[in-house]
């Protein structure tokens, strides 16, 4: 019998270089996620009403949304600049702000206001965007418009619209108490014949 002592091999093996394609491939994922983080977080909110509000949505500066069926408003979560995008028709009441202006845009109108109530009607499928001031003083205007000047300042008691095909503007002073009917679920008529009202 062979009596040689046998003596373990000890070999090593070659490290496989991975190491710092893991470290790299870590950091890339760490320094991604500190860039996206804050673009999710700043991310526009998109706030959807399905049916009837019977409560106001409360923006963060404390500006108040009543939406309409098939509306919506868009608006920055930050809220460092006062903007917000409408679409359908919205009832809005805002929050005085001297030094930072609320500005809505909806279609191709852009309406600006310190503290007023308003209500603005842009649905997709109309000719025209609709301004109804309520209350204060608002700035309504084109956005596609070349002239520096706003289209009309106006204040309460005042409407106006800009149309989406010629981009014209027109102010009217005749307002309908049935404006913002769709908030009080009631329609009111004055002196109107019956057929008017069927109509």
């Amino acid at each position: 019998p062979n009596t040689e002592e046998i003596v373990p091999r000890v070999v090593k093996l070659k490290r496989k270089r991975w190491d710092w394609r893991i470290a790299a491939a870590i950091a890339v994922l760490l320094l991604g996620g500190w860039w996206l983080i804050p673009k999710v977080f700043n991310a526009s909110e998109q706030v959807l009403a399905a049916e009837l509000q019977e409560a106001p949505l409360i923006l963060p500066d404390g500006s108040k949304v009543w939406l309409n069926e098939d509306s919506r408003v868009v608006y920055q979560r930050s809220f460092k600049k006062r903007n917000s995008q409408p679409e359908g028709e919205a009832f809005f009441d805002i929050a005085r702000d001297e030094e930072r202006p609320f500005v809505v845009e909806a279609g191709n109108a852009r309406t600006t206001v310190l503290g007023t109530s308003f209500n603005l009607r842009a649905y997709p499928d109309e000719d025209r965007v609709e301004l109804v001031v309520q209350s204060g003083k608002v700035q309504f205007e084109s956005v596609q418009r070349k002239e520096k000047e706003a289209l009309a300042t106006l204040e309460k008691g005042q409407a106006a619209f800009v149309s989406k095909d010629t981009d014209e503007g027109i102010v009217d002073n005749r307002i309908s108490e049935n404006t913002t009917a769709w908030m009080r679920d009631t329609l009111v008529f004055n002196q109107e014949t019956l057929d008017n009202v069927i109509g």
